[in-house]
């Protein structure tokens, strides 16, 4: 299954919008981030598949747990940030 297809599928599952907004903190001058979720997982689309494979598997064991799959999400998010802001 591709991952936009899994991910879709688990976020309805779950009763989360793509539009739900994460706000990661910033130490930088122009304050917070506010990142809607179908940004970050356009961005694991763009990851070589292997990492999209590993992310996929840390949600389906998260999911399996009845965890919040919104902690994991919000901390791929944070290294997101931190990826496209610290150049």
């Amino acid at each position: 299954m591709i991952f936009s297809t899994y991910v879709s599928r688990l976020l309805s599952e779950k009763g989360i919008s793509t539009d739900y907004t994460l706000e990661i903190p910033s130490d930088g001058l122009f304050g917070n981030h506010f990142v809607p979720l179908s940004v970050v997982i356009e961005f694991i689309e763009s990851l070589d598949v292997q990492t999209q494979h590993h992310i996929k598997e840390t949600l389906i064991r998260i999911d399996f747990s009845n965890g919040n799959i919104l902690h994991y999400l919000e901390f791929l998010t944070k290294g997101m940030v931190k990826v496209q802001f610290t150049q």
